[in-house]
């Protein structure tokens, strides 16, 4: 940060800024793009006032003084730090010049449209993920400072660096196609309306399609490029190297940076297809004749020559005459505490299944021959509407008792049409 602070400090006081007319932008560009078809490092006076001329012959019709001209350019491009002489040679003799890294930034921007595809990154991230690969391998045999800064640090630095650069400078490309897009269905909706409604759709599927698959690319690769370089941050920090891991930390950042550029850009994007397609929607397909939008735009303009107002009338509310309620509040319910609680006493309840129960114990400490007589005995005073149940009770109650394994059981009717298979009763064994 304090870096930061006296570059901007330098900058302000030098009064450092670019100031380019068209004609010197373009100017720049042309020297770039002759310099990569040539093959040339540096260009001489001569060459530098032939390529100005052909500009000035391009973009103006009448070039007076080209030479004149071709010098203060020259002057200008220099004193911005835009062109640099190469040769040393002072005033003696014509010098050499060569672009600077600004001047070849500025010209590559207009140069190369750099869209980010999928066929693109993901060549891009395979290619980072083998580099990482081979970096880590590297790391795990390294055994001294030289070896981490050759093998390591700078592999990271440069090679990973320019990789993930080379994706970022994709991705402004892919912001700039994205604005072209945004202003061609701006276009097409200004000239052809109703009829722009298809054409306007296909970009925008085609679009949400693209970011959607580099979204997903994104996201499953850069886990894995995150995962190689914690690897490789937790190999520096084992051999104590300072350099290879602050260099894999800031990689590490830059892969974060990547992947958050592509949710946001997938946010972004949905938002704009949805208003799109809302403005589609209730605008262009419920007035294609533009009727009722030209109205409204006749209405706007025309306000401070004859104003309109909506004027609405205040409707009071009907009243609605309710029966009041007379009820008192009831005290709330509180627990007795304390000594004024009532001491409670257990008392049976009287329920005739309860007692059947009872009987039939009581009745099976008799030890009977069978489960007949048990409830012969019990249900005989039972209502015959309740008999059935009272012979299931009786029952189960008596299922604890030991009982002779037979195949076949004999049905002993017991009265009102109930029939039950006996059980025979094994007394004379003791339980245990």
């Amino acid at each position: 940060m304090t870096e930061l602070t006296h570059t901007l400090t330098a900058l302000h006081e030098a009064e450092t800024g670019l100031s380019l007319s068209p004609t010197d932008l373009c100017f720049l560009v042309a020297l770039r793009a002759r310099a990569d078809h040539a093959g040339l490092t540096a260009f001489d006076e001569d060459a530098l006032g032939d390529v100005f001329h052909q500009v000035l012959t391009l973009v103006e019709r009448e070039v007076d003084n080209p030479r004149a001209r071709a010098t203060a350019a020259i002057r200008r491009l220099r004193e911005q730090r835009l062109l640099t002489r190469i040769d040393g040679a002072g005033m003696m003799r014509a010098g050499e010049y060569a672009l600077t890294r600004l001047a070849d930034a500025l010209a590559e921007f207009f140069l190369q449209e750099e869209t980010l595809t999928r066929e693109s990154l993901a060549l891009l991230t395979h290619t980072l993920m083998k580099q990482l690969e081979e970096i880590l391998a590297a790391a795990r045999r390294a055994r001294g400072g030289a070896e981490w800064k050759a093998k390591v640090a700078q592999p990271l630095r440069v090679t990973a660096g320019d990789l993930l650069g080379g994706i970022e400078r994709r991705q402004r490309g892919l912001d700039r196609a994205q604005g072209e897009v945004r202003q061609k269905i701006a276009l097409l909706l200004r000239d052809d309306w109703f009829k722009a409604i298809e054409a306007c759709e296909a970009l925008l599927e085609e679009t949400a399609a693209t970011l959607r698959e580099l979204n997903d690319i994104l996201l499953r690769d850069a886990a894995g490029l995150q995962t190689l370089l914690q690897d490789i941050a937790e190999e520096a920090r084992k051999a104590g190297n300072l350099e290879g891991e602050s260099a894999a930390q800031q990689l590490a950042n830059q892969v974060d940076r990547v992947a958050a550029w592509g949710a946001s850009r997938q946010r972004a994007w949905s938002d704009y297809y949805r208003y799109v397609q809302r403005f589609l929607r209730d605008v262009v397909r419920l007035d294609p004749g533009r009727a009722l939008s030209q109205r409204l735009r006749d209405q706007l303009r025309g306000f401070c020559a004859a104003p309109f107002h909506l004027v609405t009338a205040e409707v009071s509310p009907l009243p609605l005459l309710r029966v009041p309620d007379m009820r008192q509040d009831k005290p709330a319910v509180m627990r007795v505490g304390g000594a004024q609680a009532l001491e409670l006493e257990a008392v049976l309840a009287d329920d005739p299944r309860l007692t059947l129960d009872a009987r039939a114990r009581d009745l099976l400490a008799q030890r009977p021959p069978s489960l007949a007589a048990v409830v012969r005995e019990l249900v005989q005073d039972v209502p015959e509407a309740e008999r059935f149940r009272a012979v299931g009770r009786v029952t189960e109650a008596c299922g604890q008792a030991p009982v002779a394994r037979r195949h076949e059981r004999a049905w002993i009717p017991i009265g009102s049409g109930i029939a039950i298979q006996d059980w025979e009763f094994l007394w004379r064994k003791k339980r245990r």
